[in-house]
């Protein structure tokens, strides 16, 4: 799974620059990637980047990004993480 990240967000890219949408199930890919690889930094980009096109946070993309959080010991965040998700 390491070496497949960067082909994985590269094939993001190219999807972005050729207007064909990432959807949602694409973001949990990329996530899952990042949780296996720790880019937490990647991951949050990914967060990010669903925001900026509008599309909304399902509990699927939630929890990839909470084991992302989780995977890389950051507890702290993780826990912060969880209980904003659970307010919403």
């Amino acid at each position: 799974m390491n070496r497949m990240i960067e082909p994985a967000f590269a094939l993001y890219r190219e999807m972005i620059t050729s207007n064909i949408e990432p959807d949602s199930y694409t973001s949990t890919a990329l996530l899952l990637a990042c949780s296996h690889t720790g880019a937490v930094e990647r991951a949050r980009q990914v967060l990010k980047v669903m925001s900026d096109r509008g599309l909304k946070l399902d509990e699927i993309n939630q929890s990839a990004f909470l084991d992302v959080l989780a995977r890389s010991s950051d507890f702290d965040a993780a826990e912060q993480y969880f209980l904003r998700s659970v307010r919403k």
